[in-house]
């Protein structure tokens, strides 16, 4: 008995190693390593609206339960506000603390091979197994669009709703060098004192932006018959350029990059510790209004007399959306200036929370064809529990099912598309190390005149 529990232990041991070897768990842990567990919650959002849109249970028609489901979409938001922040990092060193510039060609390869390898062998899947119609020549229009991250919100849902958002977020990939480079090209029109004003004030004029694109983009995409300045059909090209056909989220992104600015900027300071104090008792005395804010824009169908009407902007997409994106930024905020020890870092760096945030990118893609599969098979043995039970045990079954079924697609798929983009990236770095190298090890050309130049001055 005693040489079975010894085995038995040692066999555990080997899969938790393995287990925390694939999920890189010796990452090291601190306020940005904390942020993987904000990633699990913003899939976690999303996974709830999608479980409750299989069908297999209802709401009863109850708002509170409705609303609180429905905010489920805003786990996107918080994806964006997440990407804003992250991938702007690099970006502020170099803009505002003269760091290098980030290699465009490592930043590239690095997103594309985070991004392809996951998302391609899902559409080949799921367009052969449920969408064969979209190889059809007569589909090859929408297919392309698959192919481009050119999809819309619309054309999406016909293979996997959730992909929508990947085409937003990788054209804001491939942007964000062009506008990083055009803030850094601002910067130097003033003052290195004022630098950080500028940035601040082109990241404003990005929210406007993206504010002034949902608000009219959404009124031309519902009236196909409008037009601005130029024919309908030049129009429905700069509308799909600037718009699409459920916006581009700039706004979003942009909250994201201005924590990033801020955050740069106290950790950066003299007088860390100092700002780091102000903004944990400033954060503290916003909970309430940023709570108030949230369930305010999350119950839209309830009426509150005592709001004025000017104040009614949960009842405009646009707005609505901005408002959760400063919600979420309000979060991310808190996380990464919480204590070490505080319990915001503490609950999102909680281990079983992280490794799910790292796993996140398979789970929202697989998530939705998932629950739909298990739905249409077992979904009628969980609607003859309790309408409780129902929901638990079938969020519980689609959950763990989905999680299983993506740590595999992690380790086989995404995993080496990652190992890849790092050996390119050493290589890349090895190549311009050699090259400096042997430009240095060039012999210097002599400025001193030579006796035959001497001679030919003198005749």
């Amino acid at each position: 008995m005693l040489e079975v529990r010894e085995n038995a232990s040692s066999l555990w041991q080997n899969v938790h190693s393995w287990f925390i070897q694939q999920l890189n768990d010796q990452k090291p842990k601190g306020t940005i390593a904390s942020l993987d567990g904000v990633r699990a919650l913003a899939f976690l959002l999303v996974f709830d609206l999608h479980v409750n849109h299989t069908g297999v249970w209802s709401d009863g028609n109850n708002q509170i339960i409705a609303s609180l489901f429905s905010v489920g979409r805003t786990g996107v938001t918080l994806f964006f506000v997440l990407s804003g922040f992250l991938l702007f990092l690099p970006y502020i060193q170099a803009i505002l603390f003269e760091k290098e510039w980030p290699r465009s060609k490592i930043y590239y390869i690095r997103r594309i091979l985070r991004i392809f390898p996951g998302y391609f062998f899902s559409l080949f899947i799921l367009i052969m197994f449920t969408q064969p119609s979209f190889l059809q020549p007569h589909n090859w229009k929408q297919l392309a669009q698959f192919l481009t991250f050119t999809m819309g919100y619309n054309l999406s849902g016909s293979v996997n709703g959730p992909y929508w958002t990947l085409a937003v977020e990788f054209q804001y990939y491939l942007l964000l060098p062009l506008i990083s480079l055009c803030i850094f090209g601002l910067t130097r029109l003033v003052r290195p004192e004022r630098r950080l004003w500028v940035v601040v004030g082109s990241l404003f004029g990005m929210i406007a932006w993206g504010l002034l694109t949902a608000r009219y983009g959404a009124y031309f995409v519902s009236h196909p018959d409008q037009t601005f300045l130029v024919p309908r059909s030049l129009f429905n090209v700069v509308l799909f350029i600037v718009y699409g056909d459920h916006g581009k989220f700039f706004e979003d992104f942009a909250v994201g990059m201005l924590i990033g600015v801020g955050y740069l900027s106290i950790m950066r300071s003299p007088r860390k510790d100092y700002y780091l104090q102000k903004m944990q008792h400033v954060l503290l005395w916003l909970l309430i209004i940023v709570i108030a804010l949230f369930l305010y824009v999350a119950l839209p169908e309830y009426n509150l007399p005592f709001i004025p009407f000017v104040l009614q902007f949960r009842f405009l997409p646009w707005t609505n959306e901005f408002a959760f994106a400063l919600c979420y930024g309000y979060l991310v905020i808190a996380v990464l200036l919480n204590p070490a020890g505080g319990w915001l870092t503490r609950l999102f760096s909680w281990t079983p929370l992280r490794w799910l945030g790292l796993i996140s990118y398979s789970l929202y893609i697989w998530h939705r064809p998932l629950t739909l599969i298990l739905a249409a098979n077992v979904g009628q043995y969980f609607q003859r529990l309790h309408p409780v039970l129902t929901m638990s045990l079938f969020w519980l079954t689609a959950f763990m099912v989905t999680v299983v079924f993506c740590f595999f697609l992690f380790v086989l798929i995404e995993k080496p598309g990652m190992r890849l983009s790092e050996q390119l990236r050493q290589q890349i770095l090895q190549r311009e190390a050699d090259k400096l190298d042997a430009t240095q090890k060039l012999p210097r050309i002599s400025k001193e005149p030579s006796a035959s130049d001497v001679a030919s001055a003198h005749s």
